[in-house]
């Protein structure tokens, strides 16, 4: 877990929580710090809040960062024609029918995998 502390000062003074925030990081967009206030990672002065909070000069904001969960989708071997590949990109022909991602009823076999 990694944690960011952020101390509010008079310039922030009676911001949303969420506005303050996407302000003064830039790693998450608004809709998903307000996400992360609703689950209970962010706190002022050790209290949960709500996004609606108005910041107060000396506010301690905690934000906790879980790391992702694993997805739980394997790798397998499927052949596909690569027509393109570089360090950022990669373009396949992908077969008519196959699905691109899990779902249910089709956990294998899909371009994902």
């Amino acid at each position: 877990m990694r944690r960011l502390e952020f101390l509010v000062d008079s310039n922030h003074q009676a911001l949303r929580l969420d506005v303050f925030l996407s302000e003064n990081q830039k790693e998450f967009s608004r809709s998903h710090l307000k996400k992360l206030i609703e689950q209970g990672h962010i706190s002022v002065n050790n209290s949960q809040a709500q996004a609606k909070y108005r910041v107060k000069t000396g506010d301690k904001v905690i934000l906790n960062i879980h790391p992702p969960s694993s997805s739980g989708i394997e790798a397998e071997t499927i052949p596909l024609k690569i027509i393109f590949e570089d360090e950022v990109m990669l373009a396949v022909n992908k077969p008519a029918g196959m699905v691109v991602h899990p779902a249910p009823g089709h956990a294998k076999g899909t371009l994902v995998n």
